[in-house]
């Protein structure tokens, strides 16, 4: 906030809601938005205030060309752009009326984008308020399903679903085609399971470290330590495991979609972070992993239910974020073709 004082006194300027803004500098130069406040500015941002022509179809077409300014703009040590640039830059522009119809179509399809983005979001809410509901630090769980009643058990992560390490395959004997090799940087701040895979030749004797579709997993050093993710490909797909990356194991003891449940809760969590040794290379190890504390409905078929509502959720997201991203790529289409 800045009262009128500090206005009348810097190089702040007043703008209305609804004001094309362009940033100047830093990790958003490039970005153009529309105020949706009144507001003030400093000069790192610019107001652009268009004569004839629609805001939000100068708006568009800015974004649409960011990478482009900002490639041509911002080198050779120039760190910063400038009104003098920005009021350089040649735009195509057709008759008002067209202009209308394109940000119309546009401005549609941007809410469409943000709704289900919002709805995304409600769903990862509902997953985590889910997980502190179901499952519990105490024997008495705030919510059962009904005819389960039997007090929980605590039990350690280990006997439930031990730990194994993977294979230390060499760098020098990797392939370009072959079994995908899952390593540490495969798995994800989000969660996932992707980037630059590696590739080894089948082996003879793997059961060792042959990883199958559904099989939960967690990185034990490096960047991301400590996030796990179930592992998601091709189904009746090989694949391995790399040293360093944990894989949880299953036991007749526990129903693996709970121990997928239990990995991606809070109390799962918050035994993590008491155990992560942290300095230049933070990493975990299997043994302290196994001795994590849960209680564990002793019948199988509790853990079953509480499981298969978690993937059901995890299912419903992921089709959501799939949703999400098709509607990101139509808009980017739809920019290549109503913009030159």
């Amino acid at each position: 906030k800045i009262n009128y004082d500090g206005l009348n006194n810097s190089s702040a300027r007043l703008i209305e809601t609804g004001t094309l803004l362009y940033a100047l500098y830093g990790a958003t130069s490039g970005k153009a938005a529309i105020s949706p406040i009144d507001g003030a500015i400093n000069q790192a941002v610019l107001a652009i205030i268009p004569q004839n022509n629609v805001n939000r179809f100068i708006y568009e077409w800015l974004n649409k060309n960011k990478s482009r300014i900002t490639g041509k703009y911002l080198q050779g040590g120039q760190g910063n752009l400038s009104a003098k640039i920005i009021k350089q830059i040649n735009i195509y522009i057709t008759s008002k009326n067209e202009e209308l119809k394109i940000s119309n179509i546009l401005r549609i399809v941007n809410k469409i984008i943000s709704l289900q983005q919002r709805k995304n979001i409600l769903l990862y809410k509902l997953r985590k308020s889910l997980l502190s509901t179901l499952l519990t630090d105490k024997c008495t769980p705030k919510v059962r399903f009904k005819s389960f009643l039997e007090p929980l058990k605590k039990q350690k992560l280990g006997d439930m679903a031990p730990l194994r390490g993977g294979f230390a395959f060499k760098a020098n004997n990797y392939v370009n085609t072959g079994i995908p090799i899952i390593r540490i940087s495969n798995i994800l701040s989000n969660g996932s399971i992707g980037g630059n895979f590696a590739y080894y030749s089948e082996q003879s004797d793997d059961s060792n470290y042959i990883l199958f579709n559904g099989s939960a997993l967690i990185a034990m050093s490096g960047a991301t330590t400590g996030k796990t993710a179930i592992l998601d490909l091709e189904k009746k797909k090989k694949v391995y495991q790399n040293q360093r990356v944990g894989y949880f194991t299953p036991t007749k003891n526990s129903d693996y979609s709970f121990i997928k449940a239990i990995i991606k809760s809070n109390y799962f969590l918050k035994q993590l972070n008491s155990i992560m040794v942290a300095g230049a290379q933070p990493n975990v190890s299997a043994v302290d992993i196994d001795n994590f504390t849960f209680y564990f409905p002793e019948s199988k078929k509790e853990q079953k239910y509480i499981g298969n509502n978690f993937e059901i959720i995890n299912k419903i997201i992921l089709l959501q974020k799939n949703r999400v991203d098709k509607l990101k790529k139509l808009k980017r289409s739809l920019l290549q073709q109503l913009f030159i």
